[in-house]
């Protein structure tokens, strides 16, 4: 099994600054990270017999023992009813398009279809192995894209807020003084602005903190959660409540799923 160390290093050797891809479906959102290690793992069982196997969205979805645990664990309908096509294409597209764009598979488009290939399959096993690792999987890439796509570069350019103590300054004043937008405002949209704020060493009043932090943990988005995390790498202490939180929430959904009884099982992220 691969270390976090090694994952870090599988995302440091590439460049996923998406103004020069333009792809802005490097991640979803609503992913959820129980998703994305059930479908690591499915590809997994998909190429089991042949791991250069090439395969479609669809592939993955009606093969036979992925279709009888979707149903099983996620409460959905058959992968044969014609109604549920749309939302399994969703359910399996959006995790596939994050492997691709991370390079943990190689994606290609051939006429209506992306046609996908392992290309790593050593962080694969890692994502599907569980819950936890998904977590610092995507903390990785998401820190690491939002690294390299940098949008505030140009102003940093201008204005030299890392380096510039009295510009940083203003700006850590100005970010304070309307904290309440952060507060109040809607935490999907927000949530690049919480990782600028740790690249920029931006650190908000507690009480600021507080407030976003009970709507994160009401929320209950892994996306969020990762975010948070790497904005909390200000203060080690701060961070290392922060990451006990992330795993007491892991721990809490875990002890509730019940793999005697699928029926009782709760859906986690």
């Amino acid at each position: 099994m691969l270390t976090q160390q090694a994952i870090i290093d599988f995302c440091n050797q590439y460049d996923y600054d998406i103004r020069k891809s333009g792809n802005g479906r490097w991640i979803d959102q609503k992913l959820t990270l129980d998703v994305l290690s059930f479908i690591a793992d499915c590809i997994l069982q998909f190429t089991e017999d042949d791991p250069s196997k090439e395969f479609k969205v669809k592939d993955i979805w009606m093969y036979k023992p992925v279709g009888d645990s979707v149903r099983l664990i996620f409460k959905k309908p058959d992968v044969n009813d014609p109604k549920a096509a749309r939302e399994y294409d969703k359910f399996f597209g959006q995790p596939l398009k994050l492997l691709g764009y991370s390079k943990v598979l190689r994606e290609e488009k051939r006429g209506r279809y992306n046609i996908y290939k392992i290309e790593n399959i050593e962080v694969l096993e890692y994502i599907a192995a569980r819950e936890k690792n998904a977590l610092f999987f995507l903390k990785t890439y998401i820190e690491k894209v939002l690294h390299d796509s940098d949008m505030m570069v140009y102003f940093d350019d201008e204005l030299h807020f890392k380096t510039d103590s009295n510009n940083h300054k203003k700006l850590l004043n100005l970010i304070r003084r309307y904290s309440f937008v952060f507060e109040k405002g809607n935490l999907n949209d927000i949530c690049n602005w919480i990782v600028f704020f740790y690249e920029y060493k931006i650190s908000l009043l507690q009480n600021n903190e507080e407030t976003i932090l009970k709507n994160i943990e009401k929320e209950n988005n892994p996306i969020l959660w990762a975010n948070y995390l790497i904005y909390s790498q200000y203060d080690k202490t701060y961070n290392n409540q922060i990451l006990s939180k992330v795993e007491k929430v892991i721990n809490d959904n875990l002890t509730q799923m019940i793999s005697f009884e699928p029926l009782l099982q709760k859906e986690f992220w």
